[in-house]
């Protein structure tokens, strides 16, 4: 029903609404001309007013709604143009001539200095409306270069400037702005903190101009104001810690507990001196006395280092001059609650959901062993929806109980590390699911160590690089029941019938996952790297000290999976990306296992991988729709090899409503031949013939709390089909190729995929 009324909407919105009337022209479309594409987005967000929002830039959808829907009475009516309309926008020329002038003035703090904005209004007659388009016409003329940069001469802080000139923003022969200046000084003040002027300020650094308009250069003289205490190095004497308030309060009967390595000098002022080992604290300081203080490790300790430790949830760092060139600094926390319960109740979708619905009860204990360890009992009970084949909708239900018991270091023998941020994990899960083709459990255990990389200091802007490592972990599979019809798939595939034997994985992983995300940055690179091993350890023991594991089969493997993602933003219309992922991986069964098991194969389809078609129906390679008994109806398509390529352009309105085009590309393939799956092993000679191609358009309606997502996804390329007819989407209208389709497979033929999901799918 509301996809209906989407659709009838849009219908609607294909032009400007006709009961719109007023005496004033309706604001249609502002245009910017004569400047450049890079100054063309910033010029357009300073122009006032802009026109009613398009969706897909050329339907003005929000503004239909508040037409139809403004003058309607009652709750759901108002809900609906409060949350989806829009007002109309008429044209004021008095906001157009101040636009005008914004833009004059900004191309000039860009270093256009002789720049100039002239605006042009045109009114055209269309359904009896008024509509108004407004050209601002740019002569941006050239921009600037600096020429020269000429810091202060102050003795030991000029050595400095100098010493840092190579790395800071200003330099010659770059294209001057006033933005760049203030880059400039910020970036100094950063730098000078670094070198123990801590007390230095941005304000005090002021820049005199020279331009020469004929060759259109700048010279830039940097300035220092005197200030005495901003312009000295200061180094640290002693450390006190307050665990009991952020404000760095000390409450009345409070105690000073000296730490034992009295080099430091690191106190501990608290009312409870037992709530927790204060070495695990102390650990988390990389102070101690004597040492110059410096901006980067000022925030690394407040960011990564103490808020690490799951007993406190805010820092706060003061510091406290005591002579000309000494400081004591007092660091402030603010406790979260040792132990808290909560009651979870939430919507998700993945891979082969569509929708799921789960409750969950999780306790939490902060300081389980007074070192600020965090342990988690968690319970949950789940409920997801399913298509499988034919768009026929099945239930699952899932019950887990699990563990987790952190430690805030790195437990190693022999090995130190300097990520403030390391941590130590054992957990534990024991779950039992229910499909509508089989009901299995599993159980599963892990030793697992995590620690970060990234330094998130002002201008550095260094990825986030986060490692995980699980040197040891057991996982244990039992399949329980499996229904009639799936049985009779699974009786005529040996390899799947293999994998789904009882499984015990004795092994271990490894994940790196690399972030560029910085804010205010419009690309960025995502990238993670997940590598799976499993077997050697149990092998070894079975054969060199006899130990039995009764009918359990040991799985030996190695499985590699890469993602690796580009995101362009773009600054209009806003909120709006290209999203470009590659993903791959390939799983190498060795030893004592002849297939993967089950829940480590690869494979496509559904709500995030190739939307063209339901989840586990693509492939592998160009296996034939008819290698199934049962048709569609539980297509269990997997692989040990798995390629896949998606782009999406995300179209932003600005507001709660999102559009996308998409299509992806990809496949997955065994290793080696099998009878049951023709034509389903990677060939170097054939693979590309076999790269499935989909598309399609999507609607996303950010409801706050969650991101609804509504694809519509076609299919372009079938590898599943004769050569010389795998283009299927021309034979949409081919009514004699759809009833032969069907003749030879009971079944029509799925040209369409529909994927209502929450959240995006990468």
């Amino acid at each position: 029903m509301f996809a209906l009324l989407i659709m009838a909407l849009l219908i609607q919105a294909c032009g400007v609404p006709k009961s719109l009337r007023s005496d004033k022209p309706l604001l249609y479309e502002v245009k910017i001309e004569g400047a450049s594409s890079a100054l063309k987005q910033d010029l357009y967000s300073l122009a006032k007013p802009l026109p009613n929002t398009k969706f897909l830039g050329i339907i003005p959808l929000r503004l239909t709604v508040w037409t139809l829907f403004n003058e309607k009475e009652g709750k759901f009516y108002k809900w609906l143009v409060n949350r989806m309309g829009e007002e109309p926008v008429w044209l004021d020329t008095s906001l157009v001539s101040r636009s005008s002038w914004r833009m004059q003035r900004y191309l000039f703090t860009q270093g256009y200095l002789l720049a100039s904005v002239t605006k042009k209004i045109s009114i055209k007659e269309r359904r009896g409306l008024s509509l108004a388009t407004v050209t601002y016409e740019v002569n941006s003329g050239p921009q600037f270069i600096i020429s020269k940069f000429i810091p202060p001469r102050r003795g030991k802080l000029f050595r400095l400037f100098l010493k840092h000139l190579m790395g800071h923003p200003a330099k010659v022969r770059r294209p001057f702005s006033y933005a760049l200046l203030e880059q400039d000084r910020q970036w100094w003040t950063t730098t000078l903190r670094n070198e123990g002027y801590v007390f230095f300020n941005p304000s005090l650094i002021y820049y005199e101009l020279d331009t020469n308009n004929t060759e259109h250069t700048v010279a830039v003289y940097m300035n220092v104001k005197e200030d005495s205490i901003a312009l000295r190095q200061y180094y640290l004497q002693d450390i006190y810690v307050i665990p009991d308030n952020s404000s760095c309060f000390v409450r009345q009967g409070a105690d000073t507990i000296p730490f034992v390595d009295t080099s430091r000098s690191i106190y501990v002022i608290t009312v409870q001196p037992d709530l927790m080992k204060w070495q695990r604290l102390i650990d988390k300081i990389p102070y101690r006395k004597g040492l110059m203080l410096d901006y980067e490790r000022l925030e690394k300790l407040m960011n990564n280092g103490l808020l690490s430790l799951a007993l406190f949830r805010y820092a706060n760092i003061n510091l406290k001059r005591i002579d000309s060139n000494r400081v004591d600094m007092y660091v402030c926390l603010d406790r979260s609650p040792q132990r808290s319960l909560i009651v979870d109740l939430e919507a998700n979708t993945g891979t082969a959901t569509i929708a799921g619905f789960a409750s969950s009860l999780t306790y939490t204990n902060r300081n389980v062993f007074n070192g600020s360890e965090e342990m988690n009992l968690m319970g949950r009970a789940s409920m997801e929806l399913q298509v499988l084949g034919q768009n026929k909708i099945f239930r699952l239900w899932s019950v887990t109980a699990g563990a987790r018991l952190s430690f805030p270091t790195l437990m190693a023998p022999l090995i130190k590390t300097s990520f403030l941020t390391a941590t130590t994990q054992l957990q534990g899960d024991l779950s039992y699911e229910q499909r509508p083709e089989l009901t299995f459990g599993q159980a599963q255990a892990a030793f697992l160590y995590r620690w970060r990389e990234r330094e998130d200091f002002v201008y550095k802007k260094l990825p986030l690089k986060e490692h995980s490592f699980s040197p040891l972990s057991a996982y244990w599979l039992r399949v329980f029941a499996i229904s009639d019809l799936y049985y009779e798939i699974v009786e005529n595939n040996p390899r799947l019938r293999k994998s789904l034997q009882d499984q015990l994985i004795f092994g271990g992983s490894y994940r790196f996952l690399l972030d560029q995300f910085y804010k205010g940055w419009s690309r960025y690179w995502f990238l993670t790297i997940d590598l799976d091993f499993a077997g050697n350890s149990l092998y070894l023991l079975n054969k060199y000290a006899n130990l039995s594991y009764g009918e359990l089969p040991i799985s030996q493997y190695v499985k590699v999976t890469l993602d690796i993602r580009r995101y362009i933003r773009f600054f209009w219309p806003p909120k709006t990306n290209l999203v470009i992922r590659a993903i791959g991986g390939i799983g190498i069964p060795y030893g004592l296992s002849t297939v993967l098991p089950y829940l480590k194969q690869f494979y496509a389809g559904g709500a995030v991988s190739m939307r063209g078609w339901t989840v586990r129906s693509l492939g592998p390679g160009s296996t034939p729709y008819d290698v199934s008994p049962t048709g569609l109806l539980f297509s269990d398509r997997t692989g040990d090899i798995y390629m896949e390529g998606n782009i999406e352009y995300r179209i932003g309105t600005g507001n709660m409503i999102e559009g996308a085009l998409f299509a992806d590309a990809g496949n997955i393939w065994l290793l080696k031949p099998d009878s049951t799956m023709p034509f389903g092993n990677f060939d170097l000679t054939r693979f590309w013939k076999e790269i499935a191609i989909s598309g399609g358009v999507g609607l996303r309606i950010n409801l706050v709390y969650f991101i609804l997502r509504i694809d519509g996804a076609f299919k372009i390329y079938d590898p599943a089909l004769p050569e010389d007819e795998r283009v299927v989407l021309h034979r949409l209208f081919d009514t004699a190729w759809k009833q032969q389709f069907y003749a030879e497979h009971g079944y029509s033929y799925p040209f369409f995929n529909f994927v209502l999901a929450l959240g995006y799918p990468f």
